[in-house]
């Protein structure tokens, strides 16, 4: 095998952890407190990339932590989570996924527009279009527009402004104690979630089961989707990224008992298609498409 077909098979494989991550906070979140559900999971995924960092003999704790760009990564990071989970928990999971692969498209707008990089005209009308089928997706001008879409969008946000964060990142700062602190910055804002709203209320076994193997795969598909880049060409891995939308759907469909809409169908195709030219123009030569961290 060779290492582009490596990082191929590895980015797929993460893509497939985070729809599982996101189908078991979906399914736990709307049976517990939010604040319970990010403390679990905020809590034990830093807990798991502690005790390999622990096993690898990193240093979690480094005075990069305090940089405001780790400092602005790490509250973006907490409220794309949050964005997404309520979204997870009030949406369709085919509508969720849907939107949220507009990120690296909403991405390479904000890179063009904050840090300046050069994007032609063709790309531009791959975003725009990218954010056409969000809208042809959420229908904002439909009696039926379900408000908790702006959830969706929320998230694709702040996710982008993680990413732009993540240009600035000291260098000395490993992707494993970022991830770290980025899933441990959960934890505060679940205890005022809780301190604020509905209190904790005793977990089920099929609950606890349900918040391990969102933890699980969650972590798992970060170290994939690392090795992913780390193996294969940029441009050959990264179309990969859009099997997210594919395993999604097919969990929304198959566990979840949704269906698909025209509208999904075609913002979804919109979406893809404006998501896959901009990786294209990448494998042309014409940019360099920004990448952000490797979380999903």
């Amino acid at each position: 095998m060779t290492d582009n077909q490596r990082g191929m098979l590895l980015m797929t494989l993460a893509m497939a952890g985070f729809a599982v991550s996101d189908a078991m906070l979906k399914q736990v979140a709307a049976e517990m407190p939010m604040g319970q559900v990010l403390l679990a999971f905020g809590g034990g995924g830093a807990l798991l990339l502690s005790l390999i960092a622990r096993a690898q003999r990193q240093q979690i704790w480094t005075a990069e932590v305090l940089h405001p760009a780790v400092v602005l990564r790490n509250l973006a990071e907490v409220a794309g989570t949050f964005c997404i989970v309520t979204a997870l928990a009030l949406l369709p999971l085919t509508t969720a996924t849907t939107i949220m692969q507009a990120t690296p498209i909403a991405y390479l707008a904000a890179a063009a527009v904050f840090l300046r990089e050069p994007v032609g005209w063709r790309r531009w009308m791959a975003i725009l279009l990218g954010f056409v089928g969000v809208l042809v997706v959420i229908q904002p001008w439909n009696a039926r527009f379900d408000p908790a879409a702006i959830w969706a969008v929320g998230g694709v946000v702040a996710l982008c402004i993680r990413d732009i964060a993540t240009r600035n990142l000291p260098p000395q700062i490993s992707n494993l104690c970022l991830s770290i602190w980025a899933y441990a910055a959960l934890v505060p804002l679940a205890l005022v979630l809780l301190w604020l709203g509905e209190p904790a209320v005793t977990a089920t076994l099929q609950q606890q089961i349900w918040l391990g193997t969102a933890v699980f795969f969650g972590v798992s598909a970060y170290w994939c989707i690392t090795g992913a880049l780390r193996t294969g060409a940029v441009g050959v891995v990264t179309p990969f990224r859009y099997t997210r939308m594919l395993f999604g759907v097919a969990i929304g469909l198959a566990f979840f008992d949704e269906s698909l809409t025209l509208p999904v169908v075609i913002g979804a195709a919109m979406i893809l298609t404006a998501g896959l030219y901009t990786v294209w123009c990448e494998t042309q030569g014409q940019h360099t498409l920004p990448t952000g961290k490797a979380s999903g």
